[in-house]
């Protein structure tokens, strides 16, 4: 659910539910904080995968609230996006879709060249 207040209601009862739960996954930014803010309130050992980044997620990874996050690149897609339809406008040929990898990040590599370029984009080499 991509609403806080719903993905921590959601994360609570699954955690009730299932009281030998080894991980839960978060697909979607607010999703992860919601479900991190369950396991960081029931001090639960159960790993959790979130999808996206955030300051708040990062940290939460630093502290092991976390276990890894898939990070995705969002300033590239939307550079990539709106070159390819300036492209279009100006009668150019451009791709209908473009796949862009994400990356796995956990504390073993978060301070990657790889993970920190997602993170931190060098705005100089787009503008």
């Amino acid at each position: 659910m991509a609403d806080f207040a719903k993905s921590l209601a959601v994360s609570e009862n699954m955690l009730t539910a299932h009281p030998n739960l080894d991980a839960l996954f978060a697909s979607n930014e607010s999703s992860t904080v919601g479900a991190v803010q369950a396991l960081k309130q029931r001090k639960s050992e159960v790993k959790l995968v979130g999808f996206d980044s955030s300051a708040a997620l990062i940290e939460d990874l630093k502290a092991g609230a976390i276990d890894s996050l898939v990070i995705q690149d969002p300033f590239r897609m939307g550079y990539d996006s709106v070159k390819a339809g300036l492209d279009k406008l100006e009668g150019q040929d451009c791709r209908k879709a473009a796949a862009f990898a994400a990356t796995a990040g956990d504390l073993e590599n978060l301070t990657t060249p790889e993970i920190q370029a997602q993170l931190n984009p060098d705005l100089k080499a787009y503008l």
